[in-house]
């Protein structure tokens, strides 16, 4: 489930009884969207109307190429017969708002008042946020006491979601989850950040989950310098995407990193982990 604000929703005008469904993240529809629609508009006749598109947006900023690459694409799969189904935090009208050249995008944000049905999806009671303030949300030190507490928190917050396994496929790339319940994964520092991981893997991740309970987060240093700034860029995804994180360390978050090498660039990462433990904690979005 979603805990962000009411949001629109785009639904097939018409169902069929078969259906080929394809499930893609908009940020890695972006990576290949120039190219897919090349193909869709000189390759492919007519598709048939069973298949289905189905797009998670989510919340995304994209630049004014982004924008002109999926409005192509789109306009290439609808008048091929393709549905879509999209979520989005935005009404169509929003879309790419006072993005550049945004008066190019305007005709596609039409075609796709036209070919989709919009539905608001109003909010109800947020049972996250009233778990979320119940949980500390910063645990050190790094201990048994704290792995508990990390294995009691996942456990409220996956509620009664069946727990199981989960892939995040990025650029032909698998990150493999043990346990995830819903939109929410227990995991720990060095799956995530002693793996060879890019900035971009972080940001499908973010996409993937609404926040992540994360163990074993160690002192980062000169020593350790490649695991550091991976976890500068995981704290980056997941704030810049309203994400919350529940974690273990073996340090308070000021004394977290001792190094030279990101000295500057960690006060943000520092920064931003206060932020987003304080707001956890109270159980209100990183954006409030």
């Amino acid at each position: 489930s979603d805990d962000s604000p009411p949001s629109t929703c785009c639904s097939p005008m018409a169902a069929t009884s078969r259906r080929k469904i394809v499930d893609i993240d908009v940020r890695e529809l972006v990576l290949i969207a120039d190219a897919l629609a090349s193909t869709v508009a000189t390759s492919f006749g007519p598709l048939p109307h069973e298949k289905l598109l189905v797009s998670n947006t989510r919340k995304v900023i994209i630049s004014s190429s982004g924008a002109m690459i999926l409005a192509r694409l789109f306009t290439a799969l609808f008048d091929r017969g393709v549905t879509l189904v999209a979520t989005s935090n935005r009404h169509a009208d929003e879309l790419y708002k006072n993005g550049l050249h945004r008066d190019r995008f305007l005709p596609f944000i039409a075609l796709l008042k036209t070919k989709c049905k919009m539905i608001e999806i109003a909010a109800g009671q947020d049972w996250r946020a009233s778990v979320l303030a119940q949980i500390p949300a910063w645990y050190t030190p790094d201990d048994e006491v704290a792995l508990a507490a990390l294995e009691s928190a996942f456990a409220r917050l996956a509620g009664t979601v069946p727990v199981g396994t989960d892939i995040v496929r990025v650029a032909g790339r698998e990150i493999l989850f043990d346990k995830v319940a819903g939109d929410v994964a227990r995991t720990d520092f060095a799956s995530l950040c002693e793996a060879p991981l890019a900035a971009r893997d972080y940001l499908a991740i973010a996409g993937r989950f609404a926040g992540l309970v994360l163990a074993g987060i160690p002192r980062l240093s000169d020593a350790n310098e490649p695991a550091a700034r991976r976890f500068m860029w995981l704290v980056d995804a997941l704030y810049d995407r309203q994400r919350f994180l529940i974690a273990s360390a073996a340090d308070e978050i000021g004394g977290l990193y001792d190094g030279h090498q990101f000295a500057f660039e960690f006060d943000r990462t520092r920064s931003r982990l206060g932020e987003m433990t304080r707001r956890t904690a109270a159980g209100r979005p990183i954006d409030e």
